[in-house]
């Protein structure tokens, strides 16, 4: 008996929404989200660092590109780097 009203119930449900247009279906679909890139990081590396200062304590020249770094971090180091561009 329960299971024939809430049949019946649901019947009258879904055609007084169908008659004023809503479907019961619209709320499943998916919406899609806008594509965002995500922002690229710099990622700093200690390796350098250490060599810097392995260099610098044991009284070696360094070769490296990226002079400038080292020049801040070890201002007595002797380096071997291209000219500046």
């Amino acid at each position: 008996m329960l299971r024939r009203l809430r049949d019946a119930a649901h019947r009258e449900r879904d055609g007084a929404l169908s008659a004023i247009g809503f479907s019961a279906q619209a709320a499943d679909l998916a919406v899609k989200a806008p594509y965002v890139k995500a922002p690229v990081v710099a990622i700093y590396d200690w390796t350098g660092f250490y060599i810097g200062a392995h260099a610098a304590v044991a009284g070696y020249r360094l070769m490296t590109r990226d002079a400038q770094r080292y020049r801040i971090y070890f201002p007595g180091l002797e380096l071997i780097a291209p000219p500046p561009a």
